[in-house]
């Protein structure tokens, strides 16, 4: 006992003695510092609960009930010898069965319950990761990790590179899985030949676009709205493939994509979809790892203020809808007001990462992120009376496990 006294003492006296950190400065995000410390009414879910029966719902085979079960076998083996299997983008029957689907829910579903530890790998006995290679698009020649089965690129950027870059976090998630690599690789080497193509002729490439035609070779512009944040997602999906890959074509094709971030004017917001997000957690890693000197707060800016140049009003919320605080939820913040689910998600899982290389960023993220949390759960029919949904059977739903896809100011 004296002993211990006597160690506890001197380890008291030697922590003393130490000199006193410094606090460290912090960096805010323009658009949060007006946004409450406590959002009201504030009213926090269980979200790794409902995560998990969201999980055991969606991979439910004998689920019993209206519009279930949800999820179904594909055995059209488009583009590998192996069966699939398939999940509604909504849920509706007229949605369910057949290979049309999207592989947005499904690669999401995926990635959602590996992040609260359910191993999809074997989830009683079924290997669902591998089975996600049919969103290889081989047999009709892309040679891309797409949206669906048999599709072709060239018709929107960000539904052309978010898949491939949901895959690459399944084959983060899952690195024993040693069959996924090959797609991957593929579909990121085809990715980086179309920055060398955009970037022909220009210091760096240009991605005033709607998207990539693979024919051509050039980008292009359907006359109504460009998508310029491919470059963040491309220059994301470049930069983990060199940290896998160990290929320094892939780091340079990242600097390639955002020097266009870097050098675009700060009143050119470029946040379209779902993409700008990981350029700006990029620019702050780099800056970490590299010693790089990106604008990290130029680009994180864009992704809330709302004030783009090509999708003017997409951005994070900070009012009031009703009664309800809505800040932090990601939308169309102008004219026609709305919320999406989807993309406030992948908006968190984007940028709370940051903190990790730059812990000056901790008190705006988690201001932020605690009102995200918070209005979250207005996109849960049990959060709303019958008359203030579009469809009102879901208010028996006895789990609410499935939220709106949207979120529209009254």
């Amino acid at each position: 006992m004296k002993k211990t006294l006597l160690f506890l003492v001197a380890g008291f006296f030697f922590l003393n003695n130490l000199p006193a950190q410094k606090p460290i400065e912090q960096k805010e995000i323009r658009l949060v510092q007006y946004m409450p410390n406590i959002p009201f009414p504030y009213k926090m879910k269980n979200w790794k609960d409902i995560a998990t029966k969201q999980d055991r719902l969606f991979y439910d085979f004998n689920a019993k009930g209206q519009n279930l079960p949800l999820i179904w076998w594909d055995d059209s083996q488009i583009n590998f010898p192996f069966r699939t299997f398939g999940l509604p983008s909504y849920v509706d029957k007229r949605r369910l069965g057949g290979n049309s689907y999207e592989s947005l829910p499904t690669m999401g579903s995926l990635i959602s319950a590996s992040l609260i530890g359910v191993d999809k790998s074997n989830d009683d006995g079924k290997d669902y990761v591998s089975m996600i290679r049919q969103f290889f698009n081989k047999k009709n020649g892309t040679n891309l990790i797409l949206n669906g089965l048999d599709r072709k690129a060239g018709e929107s950027f960000w539904y052309e590179i978010w898949p491939a870059m949901a895959y690459s976090m399944l084959v983060d998630l899952y690195p024993q899985k040693t069959e996924m690599q090959e797609p991957m690789k593929i579909t990121v080497d085809n990715w980086y030949a179309a920055i060398q193509d955009l970037s022909e002729g220009r210091e760096y490439p240009d991605f005033n676009f709607t998207a990539f035609n693979f024919k051509n070779r050039k980008g292009y512009y359907n006359k109504v709205w460009r998508e310029p944040d491919a470059a963040a997602g491309l220059a994301w999906l470049q930069y983990i493939s060199w940290i896998k890959y160990g290929d320094k074509k892939y780091l340079n094709a990242t600097r390639q994509c955002m020097a266009f971030l870097q050098n675009r004017p700060q009143k050119e917001g470029t946040f379209y979809e779902i993409m700008m997000p990981y350029g700006a957690y990029l620019a702050v890693r780099m800056n970490a790892e590299l010693g790089t000197a990106y604008d990290e707060l130029k680009m994180l800016n864009w992704c809330f203020d709302g004030n783009n140049s090509d999708r003017d009003g997409w951005g994070v919320m900070c009012e009031r809808w009703n009664k309800y605080d809505v800040h932090g939820l990601v939308g169309q913040k102008k004219d026609e007001q709305y919320a999406f689910a989807m993309n406030t998600f992948s908006q968190a899982a984007a940028l709370v990462p940051i903190v990790k290389y730059n812990p000056a960023y901790a008190s705006t993220i988690g201001k932020w992120m605690l009102n995200r949390a918070n209005a979250c759960r207005l996109f849960y029919a049990d959060e709303h009376p019958r008359n203030r949904q579009s469809s009102s059977i879901w208010e028996g739903d006895p789990q609410h496990v499935i939220c709106y896809d949207r979120l529209r100011k009254a």
